[in-house]
């Protein structure tokens, strides 16, 4: 019999992953598709049409089992985008486009449900609040499930819904929706159900294969980078990104509500998200109507650091720090905008594509430093995404942080992540943690140059943090434009 396989899908906010590994974590296929369509963004709305999900995991689905023995792939799990909720029928045919984690109309819902359960309810990224405006604006009685987006995808395969993430009960309470539209919960790594027939002829998937309770595709990425020991931590690089951090509990401290998500035992994932990462460079490519980022890179590898001068603030898609270096107030601000800083007439395209690769660094930056501060230094982080794939990426974050990035053999985190759910859920190995430990390894590290360090040091403190303090109260004197699309 052929040496099982764990097929891993990560539904992203841009493009659709599907990865197949052993046992021991090596990639034996890998399929990456875009989405068939834009984010549509308007005035706070920020969609995405659930069934061309469905149809674009299908097509990555059949293209990575083309290149596998089919009969060998023993498990699968999703992994995705979220907080994004997605409304279904009870044949588990979305109603309506998906309300994704950057829509940010909940506002009022969430306050209201603050105000009810005594504990603050955020508004972005609250399922349940979305779900309760939704129910206002369009009442639809066709309407029968709420799922996560990685859920949606899993129910569609196996024709069992359910949520791999608690529900608060109280806010379902307060927020008097019918409680039989939330599906029942099975933890993550535990057995959902198996592939349909009808998914089956959809994927390319054998009938019957199991279908194990997935995850929200960061934290996917931890498991999938082996963050399983106090110190280790992680840049997150998809369209969203961020810097995540193993560590002990720390009473106010950000990080998942306790039970959420998988972590590992007795530590917690400190950390928060930067909500334009890789959206910042798809947006500026989609500008220049260029598809080859290889290109545009190798561009911006001819810059000088600093980019002759050109600083990008990339908050466009809002501004969310759950704490500060200083122990501040929390920083929200959905207004928030990107700023280009320090045009001049002699700046090129690869000087703007520089300025991005520097200011996602920076804003990662705020994340790593807020977040250590909160728990503990780390003298090395990982790298995942489809960020890492660039090594002039990578070396600029290791200059940005001051501390060796370590790039592991598979970048695509998520996928590895949901592998490992799917191959602790079958037992093929004891638990998730010992998938992770078996599954991860390093392939390259990068030092931080004490040269291009104390530049961007200085660049970060002198001009990156006082930027957006300066500019934030003009924000809101632009009006409600529309988002940023992807």
């Amino acid at each position: 019999m052929a040496d099982p396989l764990f097929a891993g899908i990560d539904l992203g906010t841009a493009r659709v992953k599907v990865g197949m590994f052993d046992r021991a974590g090596r990639q034996r296929a890998l399929a990456i598709l875009p989405h068939a369509g834009p984010l549509t963004a308007e005035r706070g709305e920020v969609t995405q049409d659930a069934a061309l999900w469905w149809r674009t995991v299908c097509k990555a689905l059949r293209s990575a089992c083309a290149e596998v023995d089919v009969a060998a792939i023993a498990a699968l799990a999703v992994c995705g985008q979220g907080p994004t909720l997605v409304t279904t029928d009870a044949k588990l045919h979305p109603r309506g486009p998906a309300l994704t984690w950057m829509d940010k109309r909940a506002a009022e819902e969430a306050a209201a449900l603050s105000r009810q359960v005594g504990h603050t309810v955020e508004g972005t990224g609250n399922l349940v609040a979305k779900a309760l405006r939704l129910s206002y604006l369009d009442p639809d009685p066709h309407r029968r499930w709420c799922f996560q987006a990685w859920d949606y995808i899993a129910a569609r395969l196996c024709g069992v819904p359910h949520t791999s993430a608690v529900w608060p009960e109280d806010e379902l309470a307060a927020s008097h929706l019918p409680r039989e539209q939330f599906p029942p919960y099975v933890a993550p790594g535990q057995p959902v159900g198996s592939v349909t027939a009808e998914a089956g002829e959809a994927t390319g998937l054998r009938v019957g294969v199991p279908v194990i309770a997935g995850t929200n595709d960061a934290i996917a990425s931890c498991i999938g980078c082996g963050l399983v020991e106090r110190g280790d931590s992680v840049i997150l690089g998809g369209t969203s990104g961020g810097f995540v951090l193993c560590w002990d509990p720390v009473p106010g401290a950000w990080a998942p509500p306790s039970g959420t998500y998988p972590e590992p035992p007795g530590r917690r994932y400190l950390g928060a998200a930067v909500a334009s990462s890789g959206l910042a460079l798809d947006w500026l490519v989609s500008l220049f109507g260029a598809h080859d980022y290889d290109t545009l890179l190798e561009g911006a590898a001819h810059v000088a650091p600093g980019a002759d001068g050109l600083v990008l603030l990339p908050y466009i898609a809002g501004l969310f720090l759950p704490y500060t270096v200083l122990d501040e107030a929390p920083l929200v601000d959905p207004a928030a905008r990107g700023v280009f800083f320090g045009l001049r007439a002699g700046h090129t395209r690869a000087h703007l594509v520089r300025a991005v690769l520097e200011g996602v660094a920076f804003a990662i930056r705020q994340v790593h430093d807020s977040t250590i501060a909160q728990g503990g230094a780390t003298r090395a982080t990982l790298t995942v995404g489809g960020q890492a794939h660039s090594a002039l990426w990578n070396q600029i974050k290791a200059d940005v942080l001051g501390i060796t990035v370590l790039t592991p053999e598979v970048v695509e985190a998520g996928t590895l992540g949901a592998a490992c759910l799917a191959a602790a859920g079958t037992a093929y190995h004891p638990d998730v943690w010992a998938a992770a430990r078996a599954m991860v390894r390093i392939a390259s590290r990068q030092e931080p140059d004490p040269t291009t360090q104390a530049l961007y040091a200085r660049r970060y403190d002198e001009v990156f943090l006082p930027l957006y303090p300066r500019v934030r109260e003009l924000f809101s004197r632009l009006g409600p434009g529309p988002h940023a699309q992807a």
